[in-house]
């Protein structure tokens, strides 16, 4: 006999404010078109990370990240952060990444929900919800309902 367990559902497929145990299944790079201020064709590189959800009620949905396409020292590299988190090492000046290094690695991430975007067909909307954060293995982040006040309630 079939059966199912109810769930939270909604148009985005992958809810926030959730750790979902996963593993860096690949990195493509990909190059982004753009007209520079010229007004000339130009081409920019994007690093795209997908990350499959190992374990839970989605364990085998995919979920995708997009960063530059280089490792620096700034504070907001999200190459650096999620290369570091997942092989457990910072990175030294002057070392470099082989992101086929860092397949197969276990992590757990969070998504955020970007605002919808109209489908090719012009008739149905995509919901896109890439990954916002990634932590180690066997980590539990804690989240902020924004509702807690400095103030006790008394």
């Amino acid at each position: 006999m079939p059966s199912s367990t109810m769930r939270e559902e909604s148009e985005y497929r992958l809810p926030t404010e959730t750790p979902f145990p996963a593993m860096l299944e690949s990195v493509e790079e990909r190059e982004i078109p753009y007209t520079n201020r010229d007004g000339k064709p130009a081409t920019f590189k994007k690093w795209e990370w997908i990350f499959q959800i190992t374990e839970g009620d989605y364990a085998g949905i995919s979920a995708y990240g997009e960063t530059e396409a280089k490792l620096t020292t700034h504070p907001d590299n999200l190459v650096r952060q999620w290369g570091e988190v997942l092989r457990d090492a910072p990175f030294g000046i002057g070392e470099g990444l082989n992101t086929d290094d860092l397949l197969g690695l276990p992590c757990v991430i969070t998504v955020r929900h970007d605002p919808p975007r109209p489908k090719k067909d012009g008739q149905s909307k995509f919901y896109p919800c890439p990954v916002d954060q990634v932590f180690p293995e066997g980590s539990t982040p804690t989240f902020s309902s924004g509702n807690e006040s400095a103030d006790p309630p008394f």
